[in-house]
C-alpha cells in the first residue's frame, strides 16, 4: 500500500458510517496497537500525512491491510460500545479485543458479482474483479450477495434491490453461521 492509501483507509476508519461510533472497531487505538505504536503517531499520520520512517509506514501499511483483507476484526467488551473519555473498562479490561480470522489456505472458487445469498461462500472473490467484499442485499423478496467493487449501492435502486435491515443481516448470519 502507498502512503497516500493507507491515509485514505485511516480517514475512512473515521469518517464513513459504517465505521463511525465503534461499530467495526477499527480506531486510532485499534491500529495504533495492531501496528504497534502510539496512536498519536496513526493521528499525525491520519491528519498530516506524518511518517516516522519507512519500516513504521510498513508496520502500519501491514495493519491497515489486515483490517481491509478481513483477517483481523475488533469486538467491544461493553456490548453497548465505549464508554466516553475511558480507554479501560472499570474491571482493567481493554474496551476492544482483537480476533484473528483464519484466512484458509485454499480460497473457494470465485463467484459471481451477484449470486444468491445461500450459495456464498466465506472468503470467495469476485469473478469479475478478484475483489473480496460483499453486500448483501435485498432483490425481489430475495436476498443476494453483491460485490461491493462491481456493483455498489449506487446501483441497487436500477435493479430494484435495497439494503438489507440490521435485522435480516443478523438472521442471514445466524442461519448461515458466520
Amino acid at each position: 500500500m502507498t502512503k497516500q492509501q493507507i491515509i485514505n483507509c485511516l480517514r475512512k476508519y473515521r469518517y464513513a458510517p459504517e465505521h463511525r461510533r465503534g461499530k467495526q472497531g477499527a480506531t486510532v487505538a485499534n491500529v495504533a496497537a495492531l501496528a504497534n505504536t502510539h496512536s498519536s503517531h496513526i493521528k499525525d499520520l491520519r491528519d498530516y500525512s506524518f511518517s516516522r520512517g519507512p519500516r513504521w509506514l510498513e508496520r502500519v501499511a501491514r495493519a491497515v491491510e489486515m483490517i481491509e483483507n478481513g483477517e483481523v476484526r475488533f469486538t467491544s467488551n461493553l456490548g453497548k460500545g465505549p464508554m466516553k473519555g475511558s480507554r479501560k473498562l472499570p474491571t482493567g479490561e481493554p474496551l476492544w479485543t482483537i480476533e484473528w480470522v483464519n484466512v484458509p489456505k485454499r480460497r473457494p472458487f470465485p463467484l459471481e458479482k451477484i449470486h444468491a445469498a445461500s450459495d456464498h461462500a466465506s472468503w470467495a472473490r469476485c469473478r469479475t474483479c478478484q475483489g473480496e467484499k460483499w453486500n448483501l442485499a435485498i432483490m425481489n423478496g430475495k436476498r443476494y450477495m453483491m460485490c461491493r467493487d462491481c456493483v455498489g449501492p449506487v446501483h441497487w435502486p436500477i435493479m430494484g434491490a435495497r439494503a438489507s435491515t440490521k435485522d435480516e443481516k443478523e438472521d442471514f448470519y445466524v442461519c448461515e453461521g458466520g
